[in-house]
């Protein structure tokens, strides 16, 4: 697997299912991020719009509802995003963001930093 830094990186995961949650937040770590919030609800994200992010990790259906909009949100306060989703419903929200990097369910470890990677280096649109 390539190894990545998210040394210094603050990191928002929008993920409605606990253990991947817990899974992509340990990735993080390992790679050095500063700073992990987890939001396993829109209502839940709404307490950390004070913070500002590098990086989001979104799930593009948490609970049933779409989280577009808090995306765009986070991505006009200058969050680079990538898109994860295991349904052909997220997949349709991605579709209007060509530039953001879109991960299927199930991933693995070196499939997300790949996207990772990509929304940094700025291949995916801001």
């Amino acid at each position: 697997m390539a190894s990545y830094s998210l040394a210094g990186l603050r990191i928002l995961i929008l993920e409605d299912e606990p253990l991947i949650a817990l899974e992509v937040e340990e990735l993080c770590r390992e790679n050095d991020a500063s700073l992990i919030d987890i939001c396993g609800s829109l209502t839940d994200c709404e307490a950390v719009m004070q913070r500002t992010y590098d990086l989001a990790l979104v799930d593009l259906i948490l609970r049933g509802e779409s989280a577009i909009g808090f995306a765009c949100r986070l991505n006009r306060a200058g969050a680079r995003l990538v898109f994860t989703t295991g349904s052909q419903e997220g997949m349709d929200l991605a579709r209007n963001f060509p530039g953001v990097p879109v991960v299927m369910k199930p991933y693995t470890a070196a499939g997300l930093l790949e996207a990772i990677g990509s929304a940094l280096s700025g291949s995916g649109s801001r």
